[in-house]
């Protein structure tokens, strides 16, 4: 496996267990000090998605696609770059959709996976 579809397993993993509400998992995309936003730490990653409308809304179903990532790889830290599109869905109402890009920050660790180090998403809409 390329550091390249590595990384992309890293995004795409990120999406998954969020989307299948999988918290703990979702949280082990970043390093330990990994910053999400305006967060630092894993721990408060965690507890913010613990706290979150997806973690308390049950009958929210929340599907993330991330496309088009550009991925800058040097030694072992890397930037990429995706755009997301996200469908929110409340019971069995309408869907809505958002749209957004990712900027983000990764390190390879020592048994080769990449891990966020940084991620921030700016919403377009």
């Amino acid at each position: 496996m390329t550091d390249e579809d590595a990384i992309r397993n890293t995004i795409a993993r990120f999406c998954q267990c969020l989307d299948s509400r999988q918290f703990e998992a979702w949280s082990q995309t970043f390093t330990e000090a990994g910053k999400f936003g305006r967060l630092e730490g894993r721990a408060a990653i965690l507890e913010m998605i613990l706290g979150g409308e997806l973690a308390k809304q049950p009958d929210l179903k929340r599907q993330h696609a991330v496309t088009n990532s550009v991925i800058d790889i040097h030694g072992d830290i890397a930037e990429s770059t995706s755009d997301l599109t996200m469908y929110d869905r409340v019971g069995d109402g309408p869907i809505s959709v958002r749209i957004g890009r990712y900027y983000d920050k990764l390190a390879r660790q020592p048994d080769g996976t990449w891990l966020f180090t940084e991620r921030r998403l700016e919403w377009r809409d």
